[in-house]
């Protein structure tokens, strides 16, 4: 499977209602999605072809359906492809979009430098940025439920 297919199959699974599971067909699900997602970094990795991270980035943007976590790896492997200004600005932008104030300092960091035309220190930060910057409670799933 290739990456643009893992990444329909994870929305795909993301989609899924839970509610109308057994419980043991909802932990297989969980798992699949799991290792989906595992498979997927690994993939994220190994690409070296921009433009198919500009494709799951322009797909996401449209609903916003892929996993946060996801994307800031989507979007920190197309920053180390391609460390262009529009990039990291999008990346910022989607800071804002999904964290709101959680990712503020970086994002406002990543816009500062970027539009001082110092490139390699917004990528230094954008490269940084964690999303698990604030670490779960215990009991609290990185996927929803539903």
């Amino acid at each position: 499977m290739d990456i643009l297919q893992m990444r329909d199959e994870i929305n795909r699974s993301m989609k899924c209602n839970y509610s109308r599971l057994s419980k043991n067909d909802v932990k297989k699900a969980k798992l699949h999605l799991f290792n989906l997602s595992e498979d997927f970094k690994l993939k994220l990795k190994e690409t070296k072809e921009p433009d198919l991270l500009i494709n799951i980035v322009e797909e996401d943007k449209k609903n916003y359906d892929m996993p946060i976590d996801l994307m800031f790896l989507v979007y920190q492997r197309l920053i180390e492809l391609q460390p262009h200004k529009n990039i990291l600005l999008d990346f910022a932008s989607y800071l804002l979009d999904i964290g709101g104030p959680d990712w503020e300092e970086e994002l406002e960091a990543i816009r500062k430098f970027t539009n001082d035309d110092k490139i390699h220190e917004a990528v230094e930060v954008a490269l940084k940025v964690d999303y698990l910057k604030y670490p779960f409670r215990e009991g609290v799933e990185l996927y929803p439920r539903n």
